[in-house]
């Protein structure tokens, strides 16, 4: 049974498909077709679907390139490459991948921002809380940082990193108790900060 997917139903022998919807978990911007003889194609579902389709893997294309840019630390071609994509389709993997240009440029305000914006596509990205969270820290805006990392902790209690990063800034800002508090949830999942724990338990046993 051959399965293809095209921007035009590919045909056999010169048959045309009959558009007859199937049982099936092709994703619902596709249907799948038959034709006479019980070949099978899945195709898109309608030209709008199309046309989001050949959009998507335009972007997706930037990406891709941005990504491979990103990793060979050229990291201006590779912000390029994600606005690129952006203005195709802004899409949370765009935005992830400007995030992570933008801190590796320093550029920590836009970091922010960008994170944000992948935030608002996907509200359960630990990846881009946590690239908010951390590009706030470096800023110093410590309050924000916890925002960020709270948010982690809400959907994925179980996520270390989120909970040692919060208790550090908490550390910044000179709440060494909740911070204690904070590595505590890190060290009941096994992984914890033992300096940043050790220096808060220093500050409050003074």
């Amino acid at each position: 049974m051959t399965f293809s997917m095209n921007s035009h139903i590919e045909q056999s022998k010169g048959e045309q498909p009959i558009p007859e919807v199937l049982p099936t978990d092709t994703p619902s911007p596709y249907i799948t077709v038959i034709s006479p003889s019980g070949q099978k194609f899945v195709t898109y579902r309608n030209d709008e679907e199309r046309q989001k389709g050949e959009i998507s893997r335009k972007a997706r294309t930037f990406v891709d390139r941005g990504m491979n840019k990103l990793y060979a630390e050229d990291y201006k071609e590779a912000l390029k490459d994600f606005d690129e994509s952006l203005q195709i389709n802004p899409s949370e993997e765009a935005w992830m991948g400007k995030g992570r240009t933008l801190n590796q440029l320093g550029r920590y305000e836009e970091t922010v921002e960008a994170f944000n914006q992948a935030t608002k596509i996907y509200p359960k990205s630990d990846d881009a809380w946590m690239g908010k969270g951390l590009a706030l820290n470096q800023l110093g805006r410590y309050e924000g940082a916890i925002i960020a990392f709270n948010e982690i902790n809400i959907f994925n209690p179980w996520n270390c990193d989120a909970w040692n990063e919060k208790g550090l800034a908490l550390n910044q800002l000179g709440r060494y108790e909740d911070a204690i508090e904070s590595f505590d949830h890190a060290l009941k999942n096994h992984h914890v900060d033992e300096d940043g724990r050790n220096f808060a338990l220093s500050k409050i046993n003074k």
